[in-house]
């Protein structure tokens, strides 16, 4: 469906498009509206729509569609939905931490060190699911490491340790380095999750996504109570939203869904060209919004980190496809019972 040059136009236009919106929402308005409540209802977007989705799937395969047979695909004895219960977790802290992470460190320089992600997933992948790296992946993993460090040289690691020790007037730029760094090793585990378990177990991806989504909506509201209750309870959860705010929760939610329809057809060749496209356009973007001027070490710092993604995923493999639809999962079971 999505090949070719739409699909690395699709996947560089969200992935340029959800920082720029995300940080211009939070810059435009005041008051600012809360990061943990937007999440909160990009999470529950999500999980209307996949489930709408699905619905649509059972009546078009089956010929109807009743919420008991939703429930028994979802949380019934064979739906394995306490897998799901770990990634859902992982990716709404790293929500959270990149939300704050986008706003202190500049959408140019959280594109670049967010290709740490991509480190950090091939580093797991290695490490518990046995996986090969091989030499050449390995150096464009080092020249994306070595590229992050260069853009980010005024936010090393011990320069954030001291002035977090001190009360630099700077902490607060270095804990939003810090937020990204653990934000790309839990993205780092889903995606470990993803590629090792989620393969073993039946559930489509569909099915899965919803099953996410649900304990997705349990998370950000346990993680909205816990940071801003406070807030709520005075201003109310919608406090601070606009037309801007609106857009980023429809980015983030439906472009999100659409972002991974395309991901799964599109070849790894294809996502790390759309990636480096999409530190171009952010760029780009950064400077009409913002008046961004790089300096000579982000210049470097994205040599390195864009052709250490383009390298990598030119040596990386294409993983098998997770069935998609009801009717997928149910093919892939027969073939299994034929072997």
């Amino acid at each position: 469906m999505f090949t070719g040059f739409s699909a690395v136009a699709l996947l560089a236009i969200f992935s340029s498009a959800l920082p720029v919106l995300i940080c211009h929402s939070k810059l435009v308005q005041v008051p600012i509206y809360l990061s943990s409540t937007a999440i909160l209802v990009v999470e529950w977007i999500k999980l209307v729509t996949m489930t709408a989705m699905l619905a649509r799937q059972m009546k078009l395969s089956t010929g109807s569609c009743s919420i008991l047979r939703l429930c028994d695909e979802l949380f019934g004895l064979r739906s394995d939905w306490k897998a799901a219960i770990l990634p859902s977790v992982l990716m709404v802290t790293s929500t959270n931490l990149q939300y704050f992470a986008i706003l202190y460190m500049g959408v140019p320089h959280f594109v670049l060190a967010a290709q740490l992600s991509t480190v950090a997933t091939a580093a797991l992948r290695w490490w518990i699911l046995k996986r090969t790296l091989s030499w050449k992946k390995s150096i464009a993993l080092a020249a994306i490491v070595v590229g992050v460090m260069v853009v980010n040289l005024n936010h090393a690691f011990l320069s954030l340790i001291v002035r977090l020790l001190y009360f630099s007037p700077e902490w607060i730029e270095d804990a939003a380095t810090g937020a990204l760094i653990l934000a790309c090793l839990l993205v780092g585990s889903f995606n470990t999750w993803y590629d090792g378990p989620a393969r073993s177990s039946s559930p489509s991806t569909l099915v899965r996504g919803i099953q996410m989504s649900v304990f997705g909506v349990l998370g950000a509201a346990l993680l909205a109570l816990c940071m801003d209750s406070d807030i709520i309870l005075e201003n109310g959860m919608f406090h601070g939203y606009t037309m801007w705010t609106a857009a980023t929760i429809l980015c983030h939610s439906l472009g999100g869904l659409l972002h991974d329809s395309v991901q799964r057809c599109a070849g790894s060749q294809a996502r790390s060209l759309a990636t480096s496209l999409s530190i171009l356009i952010a760029a780009a973007m950064s400077f009409y919004l913002w008046g961004f001027e790089p300096s000579p070490a982000t210049v470097c710092g994205a040599v390195f980190v864009i052709g250490g993604t383009c390298a990598f995923g030119l040596y990386e493999g294409q993983s098998p496809r997770l069935p998609h639809t009801i009717d997928e999962v149910g093919d892939l079971k027969n073939r299994e019972a034929q072997v």
